[in-house]
């Protein structure tokens, strides 16, 4: 469930499932193999040698995802790029915003960067970052979870409500797109924060509507 988020200059930012296979093996040439696939059907050329930078969303609530975050960083150890490892808990939200009077949402929304154990604004910056340095490498941005919908469904409408201007309806629409379902409310919850976040606080012309289920999922 690999899927091209952004681009710049040679370098490509995705989101997708844990990669991993077999239970025990980094599944680094499956990835790059749909990678280069997805590059290719843009009528771009793959190129044959680059940085791949893992986004790691697991919060290692179970022990297969403790398991398989281990797989993760022993391959970057042994590949001595420990530097291109990042990991990245993701926990959603409790509290829905739309629950609150417009005022206490807008208070709350106002000082999200405060209580947002997700990180999503210093995280956002850092992909965004990443992507947008051209070094002698190209880079291959992986970002993820453990099937590549809920939690990377935050991460991935945060990131287009930010940075393509998409109001939370669209955002939450192209998440269900990709999974054939909502993802699940407490990420939906922490996106909905953010867009609120960037409406109130930093001031962006945003709706953070989020329209009806069936009009999401038609």
């Amino acid at each position: 469930m690999v899927h091209l988020v952004d681009y710049y200059q040679g370098n490509y930012l995705f989101r997708g499932n844990e990669p991993v296979v077999n239970n025990d093996t980094f599944a680094y040439t499956e990835l790059t193999e749909t990678m280069k696939k997805i590059i290719e059907a843009q009528n771009s050329e793959f190129p044959t040698n680059f940085e791949l930078i893992d986004m790691n969303f697991l919060n290692l609530f179970t022990e297969e995802q403790v398991l398989d975050t281990k797989i993760e960083e022993d391959w970057y150890s042994k590949h001595s790029q420990s530097q291109n490892f990042f990991k990245w808990p993701i926990f959603g939200s409790i509290t829905d915003p739309d629950m609150y009077s417009e005022d206490k949402r807008k208070e709350k929304a106002l000082t999200f960067d405060n209580w947002d154990t997700d990180r999503l604004t210093p995280r956002l910056k850092i992909v965004y970052d990443l992507l947008h340095k051209v070094d002698t490498l190209p880079k291959m941005i992986y970002f993820h979870c453990e099937h590549g919908i809920d939690r990377t469904g935050e991460f991935g409408a945060s990131y287009v409500m930010l940075h393509f201007g998409w109001d939370y309806g669209k955002a939450i629409w192209w998440d269900t797109n990709i999974a054939n379902r909502l993802i699940h409310i407490e990420y939906q919850q922490h996106a909905h924060w953010y867009c609120y976040y960037l409406k109130y606080k930093l001031g962006m012309d945003i709706s953070c509507e989020i329209g009806s289920k069936a009009d999401l999922l038609n």
